[in-house]
């Protein structure tokens, strides 16, 4: 098992009571409006600090919330930008996760209404699934997102 000193675990973060614990207590109670205003700022928090991913959770469980109202589409874009920017910053590292960032950013995009950009991000899964040779099944990616990515030949 490997431990960092002075690094906090998810779930350390969230037993502290941050924005998001404080955002999924307030949801739960039904005050949709403070939930929404902790998701952003958990968002804001975790952009800063560069964890898309987190942030681009963040804005999704917001925009969620938001539903019909005219700031969701709003809140969608913005979720879908930080799928894109977790896909940029993890592409070399884990491209299989890269691919599933930028198939959350096209599903954000098409909720925001912004059917351009979900076209780019499909057209980036489709290029780089082909440069890195993973078959896509179901347009979904033939390995997990999650995993280090051993390209064809690689041993393991």
């Amino acid at each position: 098992m490997v431990i960092f000193k002075n690094r906090e675990s998810w779930v350390e973060r969230i037993a502290k009571g941050g924005y998001w614990a404080k955002a999924v207590e307030a949801e739960r109670r039904g005050r949709l409006d403070e939930a929404i205003k902790f998701y952003l700022l958990d968002a804001a928090e975790n952009s800063r600090k560069g964890r898309y991913l987190y942030s681009a959770l963040s804005y999704l469980s917001a925009a969620k919330l938001a539903k019909e109202s005219k700031k969701s589409k709003g809140l969608y874009k913005l979720a879908g930008d930080h799928y894109l920017k977790y896909a940029r910053k993890v592409v070399n590292t884990s491209p299989a996760s890269a691919i599933w960032g930028l198939r959350a950013a096209a599903k954000c995009y098409i909720r925001a209404g912004l059917m351009e950009e979900a076209e780019k991000c499909l057209k980036k899964v489709s290029a780089l699934a082909e440069r890195l040779g993973l078959e896509e099944v179901k347009g979904e990616p033939a390995v997990s997102p999650f995993r280090p990515y051993k390209g064809k030949g690689s041993e393991g």
